[in-house]
C-alpha cells in the first residue's frame, strides 16, 4: 500500500487557501464591472448623469458631462471613498475624480481638464522624439488641423501637438506657421496616421554670385516679378530705361539668379513694378493760366 500523504492540517490550509482565492476573484470581479462601468460612463452609455444644474455637497462641483471634482482648498469628503469611480448619487450617476478643481465655480460645465488626466506628462523631449533628419522634413497636406492658434508657432505649440498625437495613439504629426487669409498669425497642428508622401524636397534655393566678371555686381535684389537678380549698376535708377520703361531686349544692368516660379512670371511681370504700371511715356506737363480781376 502506498502512503497517505494527506493530513488535516495540509486540508485546513488547503481550504484557506482556496478561500483566499475565491475572496480574491470576487475582488477582481468588483473591480472589473466597475472598470466596464466607467468605460461605458465615459463613452457615453449612460444617460441619466449628473449635470452642472444638479445639488452636489457645496465642498464639489460637477460639470455637464457627469464628473465630479472637490473644489482646490477645501476640506470636504463626501464622496472621498468613491474616488475615480462612477456612483448614484441620488438617482442619477456621476464620476468622482480625484483630481481637484482649481477654476472658476460657475465656469464648471465648459471644464474638459477632466478627461485629459495624465497629460501633463505627456511632453515634447527633442532629444527622444522621432524627428524626421532628412532633406524631406516638409510636406503637404489636405488635413484639418487638429489645432489651431492665431500666433506664431513657437515650442508650446509643438509640445501641444506631441501630446495630441500621442492621446489619439497617432504615429506622425508636425506643424505649420504663417499667415491666413486675413493676413492673421495662425499656427497648425496636424496628425497623421501615416507620413504623407506628398513631400517638398526643397525648400532653399543657392546660387553663385560672380562679383569679378565683367558685369560687376554692385548689389542683389528681389524684385516686384518675385524673382532675384544680381544688379550691375551701382546707382539704381540707372536701371531703368525711359523712367519706367524696361526692355528686357536691350537692358544689361539685371542678371537673373533664381527664378521665384511664380505662376504670374508666364505673363511677364516687370521686374519693377510687378503687375502694375510697366511703361509710361510723359508727352508733356500740362499747363494752366489764371486770370486775374
Amino acid at each position: 500500500m502506498s502512503n497517505i500523504t494527506y493530513n488535516r492540517d495540509k486540508v485546513e490550509k488547503f481550504k484557506l487557501a482556496f478561500q483566499e482565492y475565491q475572496n480574491a476573484k470576487e475582488i477582481f470581479k468588483e473591480e472589473m464591472q466597475q472598470f466596464q462601468t466607467t468605460m461605458e460612463f465615459m463613452s457615453g452609455v449612460e444617460s441619466d448623469i449628473l449635470t452642472s444644474s444638479d445639488s452636489v455637497d457645496s465642498g464639489y462641483v460637477i460639470n455637464d458631462n457627469g464628473i465630479l471634482m472637490k473644489i482646490s482648498g477645501n476640506s470636504a469628503t463626501t464622496y472621498e471613498s468613491s474616488k475615480n469611480n462612477v456612483v448614484d448619487i441620488g438617482s442619477k450617476k456621476a464620476f468622482v475624480t480625484d483630481i481637484e478643481y482649481q477654476g472658476d465655480k460657475s465656469s464648471i460645465h465648459d471644464t474638459n481638464k477632466l478627461y485629459q488626466v495624465g497629460l501633463n506628462d505627456l511632453l515634447y523631449n527633442k532629444d527622444i522624439e522621432n524627428v524626421v533628419t532628412n532633406d524631406f522634413k516638409y510636406v503637404t497636406t489636405t488635413n484639418q488641423p487638429d489645432i489651431s492658434a492665431h500666433t506664431d508657432c513657437n515650442l508650446n505649440h509643438l509640445t501641444q501637438c506631441s501630446a495630441r498625437a500621442k492621446m489619439k495613439n497617432k504615429p506622425y504629426y508636425g506643424i505649420a506657421g504663417g499667415t491666413d487669409s486675413t493676413n492673421v498669425s495662425i499656427c497648425n497642428c496636424y496628425i497623421f496616421d501615416a507620413q504623407p508622401t506628398d513631400i517638398v524636397t526643397e525648400r532653399i534655393k543657392t546660387t553663385t554670385v560672380d562679383a569679378l566678371n565683367t558685369n560687376k555686381t554692385a548689389y542683389l535684389a528681389t524684385l516686384m516679378d518675385g524673382n532675384f537678380y544680381k544688379i550691375h549698376k551701382s546707382i539704381y535708377s540707372d536701371n531703368y530705361t525711359a523712367f519706367y520703361e524696361y526692355d528686357t531686349t536691350k537692358d544689361t544692368n539685371l542678371t537673373e539668379l533664381i527664378n521665384g516660379d511664380y505662376t504670374d512670371n508666364s505673363v511677364g511681370l516687370n521686374p519693377f513694378v510687378g503687375n502694375g504700371i510697366n511703361s509710361i511715356q510723359i508727352t508733356e506737363l500740362g499747363k494752366s493760366s489764371c486770370a486775374g480781376k
